[in-house]
């Protein structure tokens, strides 16, 4: 059987744009590997699996190492190639129309796959649920509930105790906690539908991705009272993006890096807006009258804060800190200490 180039390299492609870097070059993870079955290819380690739905013709799972299979696959000089797997001798062989190859494969590798016809389908605002709760956790927490995001009922909780996030979704869900540095791959992916079992979340999506994540059995603590916040309502000028944007040239603007940080200072004099890193700094001013008697300094994710500013008119400055209110979702930060 032969099978279409361009389409299994795409599908590799995406899987390797999902690979964690950081865990493959980690020692306490198994090594990443490509995984082609006969419909799907794979990548996986022991805690995320994502499955693309692919036809190969491979009868038998065969493991490969993702730069030299997709190296190997993308040299071959036809639009059709087949792949044949030898389970005696452990390799593969690829062929174009002249080019050929063989590889080295580990054969027979068993993936756990979701029960299909137990699949729920999410809440329409999931997606920008996570995008938003994301932002408020943290992979180096110092407790297990800090890196994770608690979905429980209707609401998405995330804090890492500085700032605190919380989603009203549109309908409810199962009880699951999504480990944080997952959470930019499932809202990457834009899921439609999820399933759980003992261990395993599974996600997919209208392309038929799926994407496993192991299930984390951990507490996370009530975190209502921090949204009673009392204090100054401050009315938020329309051209207050223009100047976030602005004081981008310093900031990280990865969308996945929930790290990346802009410093906002309020008060009697406006809006200041600032960045900076190891090769310099921007501070952008707004002259607005906020009608406020004193200073305050806080620090936000700049692509969530832009979408904060798209929903949100106003912002209640408290003793301790500011909240951000929308239809849908709250999010409090700590403020900075002069």
């Amino acid at each position: 059987m032969k099978v279409n180039k361009d389409d299994l390299v795409k599908k590799l492609k995406l899987l390797n744009s999902g690979r964690n870097k950081d865990m493959v070059d980690s020692p306490d993870y198994i090594i990443e590997q490509f995984i082609l079955t006969k419909t799907h290819a794979i990548v996986q380690n022991e805690e995320v699996c994502m499955m693309v739905p692919v036809h190969t013709g491979i009868k038998k799972g065969a493991v490969g190492f993702p730069e030299e299979l997709l190296g190997v696959i993308k040299g071959m000089d036809s639009d059709k190639i087949a792949i044949r797997v030898n389970e005696t001798k452990s390799n593969a062989f690829i062929k174009g129309d002249k080019a050929k190859a063989q590889i080295r494969v580990k054969i027979g590798v068993t993936v756990r796959k979701p029960d299909v016809s137990k699949w729920t389908t999410l809440p329409k605002d999931f997606t920008k649920a996570i995008d938003v709760c994301r932002t408020t956790s943290s992979e180096t927490g110092k407790h297990d509930f800090e890196t994770c995001l608690s979905v429980d009922g209707k609401h998405i909780v995330s804090t890492d105790t500085y700032r605190v996030s919380q989603y009203n979704l549109s309908r409810s869900m199962k009880k699951m906690t999504i480990p944080v540095k997952y959470a930019a791959a499932v809202a990457k992916m834009e899921p439609t539908k999820y399933y759980m079992d003992d261990d395993q979340l599974y996600f997919t999506n209208d392309a038929d991705v799926i994407l496993a994540v192991r299930r984390l059995n951990i507490i996370f603590p009530p975190c209502g009272d921090m949204f009673e916040e009392t204090g100054d309502l401050i009315e938020l000028p329309d051209n207050f993006g223009d100047i976030v944007e602005s004081a981008l040239a310093f900031s990280k603007v990865d969308d996945e890096d929930v790290s990346a940080v802009v410093d906002i200072i309020m008060g009697p004099d406006g809006i200041k807006c600032r960045s900076d890193n190891d090769r310099g700094w921007i501070e952008i001013p707004l002259e607005v009258d906020l009608k406020m008697k004193k200073e305050v300094e806080f620090r936000v994710n700049p692509s969530f804060f832009l979408q904060i500013l798209e929903d949100a008119e106003s912002v209640l400055v408290s003793k301790d800190g500011i909240m951000f209110n929308t239809p849908n979702y709250k999010q409090v930060l700590a403020l900075v200490n002069k």
